[in-house]
Formats: C-alpha cells, structure tokens, sequence
C-alpha cells in the first residue's frame, strides 16, 4: 500500500503542490522533512499562515496540514485533527 504526503507552497508568486508517494510507511517522514529543508532553503514559504493576526477572531491554520484547527474541548486553544502519513495524528496545537 502506498502512503502519500502533499504540502502547498509558495515560490516565485506560484501556489504549488508537491507530493511525495511511496511504499515505505517509515520512509515517507524522511522524504518529508528532506523536502520541507529543501524547499525552505530555496525560498519557499507556506500558502497558509499557521498563526492568526492577534486580535482577530480567525481560526488557526496548521502549518503542517494547511488546515483550519479545531478548537480543543479540554483547554483553551486549537488542535489539528488530521492524520500524518504514518497513521499517528497531528501533534500541532495553537494555545490562545
């Protein structure tokens, strides 16, 4: 089975998609973090921002998903309900 990861991001005024497809569950990460570097040190910026404008009533974006967080109902702040490629989920959370 294989096991696909997308980021969108911004280069040169350019919205752009990668993504990575393997069979390696456990390889997938690895590719992952390689392309985030990569892509960093080429220039590339997220197409979300992943923190609100203080004062605003905007929901949080993941910056690993380019999701909106969901609001958490055990502390105040924000979490990412989306799965990662190895199945485990999002650890990214936004604390208000």
């Amino acid at each position: 089975m294989n096991t696909r990861w997308t980021v969108e991001y911004k280069m040169n005024g350019f919205v752009c998609t990668l993504a990575i497809e393997t069979g390696d569950s456990g390889e997938i990460m690895k590719k992952a973090v390689a392309a985030l570097e990569y892509l960093q040190k080429q220039g590339a910026t997220p197409v979300a921002e992943p923190v609100p404008a203080a004062g605003t009533d905007q929901v949080p974006v993941c910056p690993v998903h380019g999701v909106a967080m969901k609001p958490s109902q055990h502390h105040t702040g924000f979490y990412c309900a989306k799965k990662n490629p190895d199945g485990t989920y999002c650890q990214e959370k936004m604390e208000v």
